[in-house]
């Protein structure tokens, strides 16, 4: 047991599952790669159509640019998905080397093994780089940006070039899901407490000029501030639609609302769509708040659990997505009561940014398992000290 938790052997375990899922990717196997609005967007960059989403509406913000304009560069290199999905697979050929750094960070060799063993075989992660998605993309920029900030955040060496290079990626992040925004804002914020200001203002001066070539051209293309993306009010809208539960429970939205709904965003942008959803919504949470509170609920359980559109009970649903899920989850509780007794303070930070994920995807909708993905290697992280290793690292506090 001892031989196979080092570094060797979860590179050779790493490169086998590669090997396979290479395998995997050839047409034989895989006709079609699944996609969404990003790679209709990189699509129509590469065509010269613009970064919109259906063309003839005009430009779109529907989504923030990184991993649309990723996609464009990679299908305008390799002119398939087949490429884009090779390369997803070595990008997650690195994740788990990621993880296992971030904890080796502090100090914990052996758990920084155990963790890169549990997400290289967690199947969700062993089968998304296949999905042409933002989390194949968003989870190595999240690590990397964690690592960065951690490492900082310990040293007493306030170089200029390193917070320059945390302000890069905060906003790559940011711009990559819009979500994150508030996170990477919000720890950089919290290092002002050990009275680091210039190297956070450092950090948070280089984001806003990131940011800024994305806002100028939002205010060019639409007359308005979109820092980010315009949708919000569209994803409480469709949380309220069957299809995203699988039940009528939440139904409330009149027929033919839903009807003019449906030709307005044929004929409107994304956009100019914002106020059609935020006055149906505003009016379905206003006609019964008591069934929004509830519906946000069943959306949080949702959201760390199995999310309705994909549960059946096939052997393959059970073994693939059921029993990891419940086991992940199980570990997690043990390994957040040990990770305590070893940093308080990181701890509390990792449960907070957890909590604010649940948060935005309960009050809109969580329909998606990608949804989960995003931040599930900060769980499969704390789910790893489940395991009480007998070396002798000592665990280094962030506080």
């Amino acid at each position: 047991m001892k031989k196979i938790l080092t570094l060797k052997y979860l590179l050779i375990a790493s490169a086998f599952l590669l090997v396979i899922r290479f395998i995997g990717a050839l047409p034989s196997f895989q006709k079609d790669f699944h996609s969404v609005e990003d790679y209709i967007i990189a699509k129509n960059i590469v065509d010269g159509k613009g970064y919109s989403l259906t063309p003839a509406l005009g430009p779109t913000a529907i989504k923030v640019p990184v991993y649309p304009l990723f996609l464009a560069l990679l299908l305008f290199i390799g002119k398939t998905k087949l490429f884009i999905v090779i390369i997803q697979l070595i990008i997650s050929f690195t994740i788990p080397f990621l993880i296992n750094t971030f904890v080796k960070e502090l100090n914990s060799e052996r758990n920084g093994i155990i963790v890169g063993y549990l997400y290289l075989l967690y199947p969700p992660y062993i089968f998304y780089p296949f999905v042409l998605e933002v989390t194949n993309l968003f989870v190595p920029l999240a690590l990397l940006f964690s690592i960065l900030l951690l490492r900082k955040y310990k040293s007493d060496i306030n170089g200029a070039k390193d917070w320059i290079i945390i302000g890069i990626m905060a906003a790559l992040l940011s711009l990559t899901q819009a979500v994150a925004f508030v996170v990477v804002s919000g720890l950089l914020l919290l290092i002002l407490f050990k009275k680091k200001y210039k190297p956070v203002t450092i950090s948070l001066v280089t984001m806003i000029i990131c940011f800024s070539p994305w806002i100028i051209r939002n205010y060019l293309a639409f007359d308005k501030f979109i820092p980010l993306k315009s949708v919000v009010w569209m994803n409480v809208y469709e949380g309220y639609l069957p299809q995203y539960h699988m039940t009528g429970k939440y139904d409330i939205i009149d027929k033919k609302v839903k009807a003019n709904i449906d030709s307005l965003k044929m004929k409107i942008n994304d956009v100019n769509m914002e106020k059609y959803y935020r006055e149906t919504a505003i009016k379905a949470i206003s006609k019964d708040p008591l069934l929004y509170v509830h519906k946000s609920l069943t959306q949080a359980v949702n959201f760390w659990f199995i999310t309705p559109r994909y549960y059946n009970m096939s052997i393959i649903f059970i073994l693939f997505v059921f029993v990891p899920t419940i086991t992940i989850f199980m570990l997690f509780l043990t390994g957040t009561r040990n990770f305590l007794k070893i940093d308080k303070k990181l701890t509390f930070t990792l449960l907070i940014i957890l909590m604010y994920f649940t948060l935005i995807y309960s009050l809109t909708q969580a329909s998606n398992i990608r949804f989960r993905l995003d931040i599930e290697w900060m769980l499969i992280l704390i789910a790893s000290f489940a395991f009480k290793t007998k070396n002798k690292d000592t665990i280094l506090k962030t506080s």
